[in-house]
Order: structure tokens, then C-alpha cells, then sequence
């Protein structure tokens, strides 16, 4: 099975809708290990897996 690639409009609606600027934040506060992104074609796509995973650590349940 391969692992889904998420936008950020994606990923920003699975963490609550969160803002655009929380994203900005979160994802370069280090204390927040925010899953790194990767890029294809001048795109950036975040795993689906990775994101999940990593808001499980936060003690919540991805909306996806």
C-alpha cells in the first residue's frame, strides 16, 4: 500500500484547521518535530502516515 501525499490545506484541515500562520510555526519550532516535507516538481506534500503519527504523539486523532 502506498503511503497518500498530503497538501497543506490537507494537513492544515487534519491538525483542526488550524491557521496559516500556526503552521508556519509549527513547523519551524523544533520542540514541535513537525514531519518534514518533501517536494516534488516545486510542490510540497507531507506523508499521510507521518502527519498521523504525528498527532497521535500530541494525544489526538488525525481527522483524515
Amino acid at each position: 500500500m502506498t503511503d497518500r501525499l498530503l497538501t497543506k490545506k490537507e494537513v492544515r484541515e487534519i491538525c483542526g484547521g488550524i491557521s496559516e500562520a500556526t503552521f508556519w510555526r509549527w513547523r519551524r519550532d523544533p520542540e514541535v518535530k513537525f514531519p518534514d516535507a518533501i517536494s516534488f516538481g516545486g510542490k510540497t506534500f507531507w506523508r499521510q502516515t507521518a502527519i498521523n503519527a504525528w498527532f497521535e504523539t500530541l494525544g489526538g486523532e488525525a481527522r483524515a
